[in-house]
């Protein structure tokens, strides 16, 4: 686990581990005339995906300490 991940998973914000914002769909959907709108849900879906892994490998090294 880099010292990023690290930094991400001890920080108060939990936002900080999500993926693109509202705005970034948007102007993504905007900029490319909705062709990468599926693309960019994929990436959300991939990011949150990526958070619970990471959440929970947080939480099994919390209960083993």
């Amino acid at each position: 686990m880099s010292a990023q991940d690290e930094v991400a998973l001890t920080s108060e914000s939990p936002h900080i581990l999500c993926g693109p914002t509202l705005t970034q769909l948007t102007m993504c959907f905007k900029n490319e005339g909705g062709c990468n709108i599926l693309k960019a849900l994929s990436l959300e879906k991939q990011s949150l995906q990526t958070d619970i892994e990471r959440k929970a490998l947080n939480l099994y090294d919390f209960l083993h300490m």
